[in-house]
């Protein structure tokens, strides 16, 4: 038994496909779009391996995009103090240009270096062969949060002055769609297959967002939780092992779990030895949160709805009287919901002999 919490650890798995989205400098954030805030995400081929990809918080913003000539000449009027530091033809440029609410501009510029040179081969001299591209993100703010995002992947960021006048405007409008411009193919973001729009099938719906809305759907989790709890003047452990189903609902999500739960409890027998008292609780659990742009689910501290119900299936020794109970409501989040602090009481019958506690829970992804 002492050996189970850790080979419950290792085997927990969750069945839902998560992403890291751990920001890699605190600045990432604000250049960032705020998590599940994107309902429309769109993908439009260039060529040349050029692209751009719009995502918007909802089909009104589309407007703001239409003028894409525009939106590009302010951006590069805005980008001439930098032209030399921007110059090098080997680096590879992100440029990450934000405009908030009130119409302030903030530029970030990150330029990599590849750690060796390439060369193509031929008849004459080695030319020099550059394979990263050029991203630029353009953040446009309409409330504190809420963003739409365009970007723009270009071969080389000289070039984009030359992508001003060159009919992108038009695609930009095209993405209005309505009866006589629909969207062809697979809409249905859970499939995977790839929507187009039916008269440009260079415009493609994107579906693999991070931040998308649909990057929420229902679920089925299979975790374990390690934790440790106080009980009247004991400290006792115990190991979690279930499952939870999760259902989105509009902005907000029920989860529905059901755990066995063993708790441990050590004390000495008749001779004066010491002895482990294992008691197994049935556990019923409800959570009830929010998505969307109502709150981050990956900030590091956060309150949660979090009500279980456990009963005492299986009782040792004699810390628990017959029919004994256990509730918890609400929890408190930390470390991106790693670590867990739940309140708890301890009653038998309704709500006899109540004994509060505080449970400290581990839960292993």
């Amino acid at each position: 038994m002492v050996a189970l919490p850790g080979l419950l650890l290792g085997l927990a798995t969750s069945l839902c496909a998560q992403r890291n989205r751990t920001a890699a400098t605190p600045d990432d954030g604000f250049f960032d779009l705020p998590h599940y805030s994107i309902e429309k995400a769109v993908h439009i081929d260039l060529g040349k391996g050029n692209y751009l990809e719009l995502e918007l918080p909802a089909d009104d913003q589309l407007s703001r995009f239409k003028n894409f000539d525009s939106l590009l000449l302010v951006f590069l009027i805005d980008m001439k103090p930098f032209k030399d530091s921007l110059a090098d033809p080997l680096s590879g440029k992100r440029i990450d240009y934000r405009i908030d609410t009130a119409g302030r501009k903030m530029v970030r510029i990150r330029e990599t270096r590849s750690p060796g040179t390439t060369f193509l081969l031929g008849e004459n001299d080695p030319s020099l062969l550059r394979l990263r591209q050029d991203t630029v993100y353009i953040l446009l703010a309409e409330k504190e949060d809420r963003f739409s995002r365009l970007t723009i992947v270009i071969n080389r960021y000289g070039d984009l002055e030359s992508w001003i006048a060159t009919g992108i405007n038009a695609k930009m409008e095209g993405l209005e769609t309505g009866k006589e411009n629909r969207w062809a193919g697979d809409v249905n973001p859970r499939h995977g297959r790839t929507a187009y729009l039916a008269k440009d099938p260079s415009i493609t719906m994107k579906k693999d967002s991070i931040y998308h809305k649909a990057g929420i759907n229902d679920y089925l989790e299979i975790t374990s939780i390690v934790s440790l709890q106080n009980y009247k003047n004991y400290l006792t452990p115990s190991v979690d092992l279930g499952f939870a189903i999760g259902h989105r609902k509009k902005d907000f999500v029920h989860e529905f779990g059901l755990y066995w739960e063993p708790l441990f409890l050590f004390g000495s027998d008749t001779h004066g030895r010491l002895q482990t008292y294992r008691n197994d609780l049935l556990v019923f659990h409800y959570a009830f949160d929010v998505a969307g742009t109502l709150k981050d689910p990956l900030a590091p501290v956060g309150l949660n709805t979090n009500i279980s119900l456990g009963y005492f299936i299986r009782r040792s020794g004699d810390f628990f009287e017959k029919d004994s109970w256990r509730l918890t409501a609400c929890e408190v989040k930390l470390l991106r919901n790693r670590i867990l602090l739940q309140p708890a009481l301890y009653f038998n019958n309704i709500f006899k002999n109540v004994t509060p506690g505080l449970r400290v829970c581990y839960k292993a992804f």
